[in-house]
């Protein structure tokens, strides 16, 4: 058995439920060896990263196939806070797709926040929704979860 592809991400912080960023350093270090490994294993590899410039273009320096840009931490940001950090997240997103990484956003979203997200970011092509969804699906089932998410979505 293979994984079909593996993200590189950060350890969880303390009390944290899921992986943080990688920063830009760590695909110049062990991140990157890392990656080198998987990809002459022909294992696709990605990254989780910060929706920083910097670390897209590590990102492609590392030669990786693709980057999910973190969200978590603009999720529960003030409204004037969020619109800045929307735009910085489209900027990361948009180099990326310029740089031929394949691109995907996923933390802490809901369908009100994947919206956002899409909006500032439309070249990004996937998104990760995963606790909002899960805690949807065991009161509506999994099929109703996932179409009232589509539909909220357009």
């Amino acid at each position: 058995m293979r994984p079909d592809r593996v993200l590189l991400a950060s350890e969880p912080l303390r009390g944290a439920l899921e992986a943080g960023p990688l920063d830009a350093a760590a695909l110049r270090g062990p991140a990157a060896q890392a990656a080198r490994a998987l990809h002459e294993a022909g294992i696709p590899v990605w990254a989780r990263l910060a929706p920083d410039l910097e670390a897209v273009k590590g990102a492609r320096a590392a030669e990786l196939a693709g980057i999910e840009l973190h969200t978590t931490a603009l999720v529960d940001l003030p409204e004037r806070e969020r619109a800045g950090a929307l735009e910085r997240l489209g900027d990361a997103a948009r180099l990326a797709a310029k740089l031929r990484l394949a691109v995907r956003a996923g933390g802490a979203l809901d369908a009100r926040r994947v919206r956002a997200v899409i909006g500032a970011a439309p070249v990004v092509e996937g998104v990760a929704v995963g606790r909002e969804l899960a805690a949807r699906a065991l009161l509506v089932g999994l099929d109703r979860a996932v179409r009232d998410l589509r539909a909220e979505l357009g």
